[in-house]
């Protein structure tokens, strides 16, 4: 059957929608809600609000059977509740050996066309592995939905999606399931399932404002065989995935980015659509293009999948025949030294650039095969070029690799081919790794010192047994044309390369100790080859779930702007996926555990209004609040009494108008090594700083004047390595001087108040040398036990002083305190006295001038529960204690603010 074009724009209920195919003219009625309310469509200028959490089978909120029932009769019987695919390898009714070794050994399309198989098994929560041994062990549902609606018209997703939102019960997407961060699965949830929209229609002429030519209207299901298929029969291209062709181009791929052997030629697969059919959150069906919906179509093209709504069909550009040469190129370090091997690979990757500028893309491994063996292949992709051409142009590389006294094996090119091969599609098996991924900035390219360090990274992580899998790709703006706009990571518009890290380490069978601990190991290394790729990020489609400072990774300077449309579009939050805008809104509680191994098989929840709700032992490290609207709140670090805080996250907070916590807005990363304890806003609350103790770094976040949300901007290292004449220095606590040129911070290890100059045009602090020893005559500077723990540091009521303490790290211990006198411009003058506290100070012996006045300093100590008052001599320069406030209630003094 062939659906026929509807070519009319249709306005209803004031919302503006196409039709591509006939599907898509099957939508939900007034009729269809009259029978059934719960499928009635929502109204985002007047959300309802839901319990914390979402519904979960098993609690009194989750729908009842007659409920579930009248669903599938609405859909006209389209509700399926599978099983996994795996419950045929165990014991009981649904065992069947010959099923069991089939899906083993011979699985073909199987799990391709399963309603529930995700292709990365650890974050899909699979808790029923396929298994020889039947008796052993257990299958159960885990992270997978409980529902799924297979979706063959738009009226079915509109059903879908409204029933979620008005029941509160999770909702996830799925087409075939080629997905490395859980965000197609979810215990506890309805699944919409995209698989069966796979219409298709070329059009060879076809208008759109300022482009003319060539398109194709494409169906969200279809996968990139079924493209190959439809190009080859109509003589033309479009751009789809590389390597696997089971993958659903026009829904994530394209959502995340979508990367391809095209790339440098025609651009990412976020730049192809000229529009986009769309359900959204309020169940309404619409189409969104650089006229109508501007705000989706800008924000579901690169900007996440899974978030803002869900795509039914595209129309997308489209080219004439393409075809490409491939030249396959492969070395190894046998028969010459270790160092030759990497002056080639050094070589190789330089070169990619040129790759690029060719309009190629070049996809390689480098692999450690032992300690004194590697290997090193890559298959360079060249669009629309002969043989000769690419001969040419790759023969001058593999001259200098041979001149290094390194054997090229069979360098030359294929006979050009059509960039796609027609096929049935064989499907895939769920893979069981973990992915680090990067962008590489084209400035590593031009800088000659960073190309070093960047080499020396990706030697280094080779080396330590991961596979560095390299693909040389440039999609500029220039390259992705008409219409542009779009939500792609500024580090591919940047970069010239991104790539993948990742071992041979498997998660099935592993506890939780081996897993952690092998992530650990692996984050050593990517942290090295995100210190040299500062202005780089992260691929979203082929990522770490648990990938530090997602927002700024894998979004960049869109995020602010995404998170805007998000709750703009979605303020329910009906759908939820992890790592995009607004997820971070958003917690799974109670995680349960398989073989000790965290998988997403638990109840998803909004997080906590404040951290404190619910826990009364709880331990923040720093709290800092906005003094402008939205007057934002931000703080680092809780942990119950005698646990570990988790100290690499900030979070920002609501408060109202009578300053009252309303909700935690964002939950932002720093890295996993990272141990955030100060932090403090400039005087216009436009950037945030976090003093990292075991990061040895300082954090420059810039913050969104509208909502308060922060981006990361840069992480300024603290002085190491004999820099400055210092070891590591690990600056603990920080703060601002209101004329935005310098900032202050403690060095905890080497007993320091420190000057850190900022730059007016980034905000990014940076180390200058300027540093004052705030160590007591009583210190043994060769015995660690008997220095003192950074405090506090703040600014005196005229901004003329400076002062900042040091506790003691017994109780018999005294602290220390310490004031200096600033120019106008907050440099550093002098120090004006160092002094020992009256007492240790327990955990705090924070300093907190008065607000009023330069002359009266307050230190706390929570030990002994009391807050002395310092009086300064009008030049600050001695001081002398004059009361103490005693509130020995075992719960004073871990801080204090003076009252106005």
């Amino acid at each position: 059957m062939r659906f026929q074009l509807f070519p009319e724009t249709f306005a209803l209920f004031g919302v503006s929608w196409c039709i591509n195919f006939g599907y898509e003219a099957i939508q939900l009625t007034d009729g269809d809600i009259d029978n059934f309310p719960a499928i009635a469509f929502g109204d985002t200028s007047d959300p309802i609000d839901f319990p914390a959490c979402k519904a979960f089978p098993g609690t009194d909120e989750w729908p009842l059977e007659n409920e579930w029932s009248q669903l599938n009769s609405s859909l006209g019987g389209a509700l399926l509740k599978p099983v996994p695919l795996a419950s045929v390898c165990y014991a009981g009714p649904l065992y069947d050996a010959n099923k069991c070794r089939t899906l083993q050994n011979n699985p073909g399309r199987t799990y391709t066309n399963d309603p529930l198989t995700v292709l990365t098994e650890w974050p899909e929560g699979d808790t029923c592995p396929a298994t020889s041994t039947p008796n052993v062990g257990s299958c159960t549902q885990g992270g997978f939905p409980v529902y799924v609606i297979n979706a063959t018209t738009v009226k079915q997703i509109q059903i879908g999606v409204n029933f979620a939102r008005n029941k509160n019960i999770r909702l996830v997407i799925k087409n075939t399931g080629h997905e490395w961060t859980g965000r197609s699965s979810g215990a506890g949830s309805l699944s919409i399932w995209t698989h069966y929209l796979k219409s298709f229609e070329y059009l060879p002429q076809y208008s759109q404002a300022e482009y003319k030519g060539r398109a194709a209207r494409v169906g969200a299901g279809l996968e990139t065989w079924e493209m190959f298929n439809y190009m080859a029969s109509n003589r033309m291209g479009v751009v789809v995935p590389a390597g696997t062709t089971t993958i659903g181009p026009y829904g994530g791929w394209m959502a995340g980015g979508g990367h391809s052997i095209l790339t440098s030629s025609y651009g990412m697969g976020s730049d192809q659509p000229l529009s986009l059919q769309v359900v959204t959150a309020d169940g309404r069906f619409v189409t969104a293009d650089p006229s109508t919906n501007e705000d989706l179509f800008f924000a579901m093209r690169g900007g996440g999948g899974s978030t803002y709504g869900i795509v039914t069909s595209a129309i997308v550009k489209a080219y004439p025949p393409i075809t490409v040469t491939r030249s396959s190129l492969q070395f190894t370090s046998a028969n010459v030294s270790l160092q030759k091997f990497w002056e080639g690979i050094n070589l190789y990757f330089f070169w990619g650039k040129l790759v690029t500028e060719d309009e190629g893309t070049a996809f390689s491994n480098v692999i450690r095969n032992s300690a004194t063996s590697f290997s090193f292949n890559t298959n360079v992709e060249m669009p629309n070029k002969s043989i000769q051409e690419v001969f040419e142009f790759v023969q001058p590389f593999v001259d200098s690799i041979e001149r290094l006294g390194i054997t090229m094996d069979n360098p030359i090119p294929t006979n050009p081919s059509a960039s796609f091969q027609t096929g049935t599609g064989q499907g895939d098996r769920p893979g069981n790794q973990r992915f680090g991924s990067r962008l590489f900035p084209r400035r590593n390219w031009e800088d000659e010192t960073l190309w070093n360090q960047t080499m020396d990274a990706i030697k280094e992580s080779v080396e330590a047994g991961y596979t560095f899998h390299g693909i040389h790709l440039s999609a500029t703006e220039e390259l992705a044309g008409y219409p542009g706009n779009n939500a792609v990571n500024p580090g591919f518009r940047n970069g010239l390369m991104h790539a993948d890290s990742f071992d041979s380490f498997t998660i099935r069978g592993k506890n939780e100790h081996q897993v952690t601990e092998a992530h650990a190991r692996q984050e050593i290394y990517m942290e090295k080859i995100r210190a040299v790729t500062p202005d780089g990020g992260a691929y979203l489609n082929e990522a770490d779930v648990e990938e530090p400072n997602w927002q700024q990774s894998f979004f960049g300077t869109n995020y602010p702007r995404l998170l805007e449309i998000k709750s703009k579009r979605d303020p329910w939050g009906v759908f939820w996926a992890s790592t995009t805008p607004g997820s971070e809104k958003w917690e799974v509680r109670e995680i349960v555990l398989n073989n000790s191994v965290r998988v997403n098989v638990a109840r998803l929840g909004t997080l906590a209004t404040h951290w404190l709700a619910g826990n009364n032992v709880a331990k923040v490290y720093s709290l800092v609040a906005a003094t402008a609207p939205p007057y934002a709140v931000y703080g680092t670090a809780f942990s119950a009494a005698g646990a570990q805080g988790n100290d690499s996250y900030g979070t920002a907070m609501s408060v109202d108008k009578d300053g009252f916590f309303t909700r935690v807005d964002q939950k932002f990363g720093y890295r996993p090594s990272s141990g955030i304890h100060g932090m403090a806003l400039n005087r216009n609350n436009t950037f945030l700083y976090s003093a990292d103790d075991t990061g040895n770094f300082v954090w420059t976040h810039s913050v969104d004047p509208s909502t308060g949300f922060v981006t990361f901007v840069d992480a300024s290292p603290a002085p190491s390595n004999g820099s400055h004449g210092f070891y590591d220095t690990h600056p603990r606590h920080v703060t601002a001087h209101p004329e935005g040129k310098f900032l202050y911070t403690l060095f905890e290890e080497s007993e320091q108040l420190a000057q850190f100059e900022i730059d007016q045009a980034t905000g990014i602090p940076s180390f200058q040398g300027v540093a004052y020893s705030m160590v007591l005559p009583d210190t043994n500077t060769s015995d660690p036990s008997t220095g003192r723990y950074a405090a506090g540091v703040k600014l005196s009521s005229s901004n003329k002083y400076l002062c900042a303490s040091f506790r003691g790290r017994q109780e018999d211990q005294a602290g220390s305190f310490a004031a200096f006198s600033l120019n106008p411009d907050g440099s550093i003058i002098k120090q004006l006295f160092l002094v020992p506290t009256l007492s240790s100070g327990g955990l705090s012996n924070i300093v907190s001038p008065n607000p009023i006045t330069d002359k009266y300093v307050a230190i706390t100590d929570e030990s002994f529960g009391f807050v002395d008052i310092f009086a300064l001599a009008d030049d600050a320069s001695k001081v002398s204690p004059v009361t103490r406030l005693s509130i020995p209630d075992g719960g004073c003094c871990a801080d204090v603010l003076w009252a106005l």
